[in-house]
This record gives structure tokens, sequence and C-alpha cells, in this order.
């Protein structure tokens, strides 16, 4: 017996209409999302390629009155100056060959500008307990420093603060040079050195991405399997109500 829905041409075909605006929707979205992982693939290459080619020239003298550095990401640079002592950031959540642990952000100022920069010395692991922080170890008495100039791609999403706490060495979730210049009282450069020399004792491995352009190929090439296994089943169900219909 057929039922009242299949009955009522009217409503067959409205039923046939939904179903084929959500198949199209979701194969729309699922095309687009495999072109957006392969337009990240290609900035993930290009990034690669600009940290490569940049990594490999001779260190320039920084420059201090920029408001943006993201034509000089990867840019080797020297600068001059003093650590700002008792000013530690720890920034959390940042894993080493599977191991949590923090990359440590020490300050630094120039006696030819009233900005900071922020010195990414390198990742130290984290301890058994997240109320006990392992033992920092102090910066020297340099007066040059070297290293990378990396700018990050942008403000993460997040619902909380940028800081775990008001006392020092202050937890970092996030990067966010509003919330370092607040908590320092000075303008601090919206740039990060990663320290090349002199040497720090700790771990100075910066993976562009934890995601390589391949992944992000594999991603999309899933993407495009399912839109194309979701038409194909959406044309099939089509097809066979409208013949269960005639029939």
């Amino acid at each position: 017996m057929a039922s009242i829905a299949e009955s009522d041409p009217a409503m067959f075909s409205l039923r046939r209409l939904l179903a084929l605006v959500l198949v199209v929707s979701l194969v729309a979205l699922m095309t687009a999302l495999g072109f957006w992982q392969l337009d990240r693939a290609g900035q993930k290459r290009h990034l690669l390629t600009e940290q490569a080619e940049r990594g490999a020239r001779a260190p320039v003298p920084m420059v201090w009155d920029r408001d943006d550095y993201s034509d000089q990401r990867f840019l080797p640079v020297r600068v001059r100056g003093a650590w700002l002592h008792g000013r530690d950031f720890l920034l959390d959540n940042q894993v080493q060959e599977g191991r949590p642990g923090f990359h440590l952000l020490t300050p630094w100022r120039s006696p030819d500008s009233g900005r900071l920069l922020l010195v990414d010395r390198g990742w130290l692991p984290a301890g058994a307990r997240r109320d006990v922080l392992p033992p920092l170890p102090g910066p020297g008495h340099e007066r040059v420093l070297t290293g990378t100039l990396y700018v990050p791609m942008g403000m993460p999403f997040s619902l909380g603060p940028a800081f775990d706490s008001e006392r020092w060495p202050r937890i970092v979730q996030y990067i966010d040079f509003d919330a370092f210049s607040q908590a320092l009282g000075q303008p601090v450069l919206p740039v990060i050195l990663r320290l090349r020399t002199p040497p720090s004792g700790l771990v100075q491995e910066w993976p562009l991405s934890r995601v390589r352009p391949e992944r992000h190929v594999a991603y999309a090439i899933q993407w495009f399997a399912m839109a194309s296994v979701l038409a194909l089943l959406g044309a099939l169900f089509m097809t066979r109500k409208k013949d269960d219909h005639h029939d």
C-alpha cells in the first residue's frame, strides 16, 4: 500500500525538492572545503619556500619603528640592547616530540627605542604538575642577539584571557601583543624574534606548522571523494524514488 506522501503527487514532489536541496547544499559545502584545503596547502608551500629562502640570508639590523612585519617574516636579523629581567612569559601547549612544554619568551629592549621585542629563547618541558613551573634558565648579559623574525598568522579564536595569572613568570595561552604590552607597561613590537645566537641551552626548533602541505591535499581529496559519493547516492535516490512513483 502506498503511503500518503507517495499517493499525493504534490507531497512527493516537495519531498524530492527538499532532498535535492539538501544534497546539493552538502555537496557544495564539501567541495568548498576541499578547495579550501587545497588553498591551505598552497599557502603552506609558499611559506616553506619563503622560510628556506630567507633563512639562508645573512642577518640584517632590526628595524624597530614598524607596525607591520608581515613582509619580513622569517628574515634573519641582528638586534642590540639588553634583556628585561624577571618578566618571562611561558607560551603554553607547545609539544616537542610528543612531550608537552612551553616556549620561553623574554623581553628585549633597545637603547634607541621605547618599544620591547619578545625573544623566543626556545622550548622547555613542562613539569609533572600544572601548578609547579619548571626551572627557567636566566638570560645572560648579551648586548647583541641574532635570530629570525616570526609573525603569527593572526589572533586565534579563544574565549578566555591570554594569561592564566598575574604572577611572574606568566603563562600565556596564545600570542596577544596588546596583552603583552599591558603586562609589561611598554609597547611590544608585533613580531617575535626566534633566537639563534647566543645559544640558550633550550630546544630551538620551530616547525612552520604541525600540518604539512601534503596533509592538506589528503584532506582535500577526502572532501572531494565524500562530495562525489554523496552526489552519486543522491542521484540514485532521486532516480529510484521517481521510478517507484511511476510504478
